[in-house]
């Protein structure tokens, strides 16, 4: 009986671990500052030189 709470116990911090793990990985993006007609397919960007 104590090997399968342990079992439970550790399946649950796994899938706790392995959940916690994915909401901490987000990639945001933001485009603020142009407006684009709802038409357009494609743009470009010219280049522009890295300020360091």
């Amino acid at each position: 009986m104590d090997k399968i709470i342990r079992y439970n116990l550790l399946t649950i911090l796994v899938v706790f671990i392995t959940f916690s793990g994915f909401q901490s990985c987000k990639i945001s993006y933001s485009f603020t500052g142009a407006n684009l007609p709802a038409d357009v397919k494609t743009f470009s960007v010219a280049f522009f030189p890295k300020p360091s």
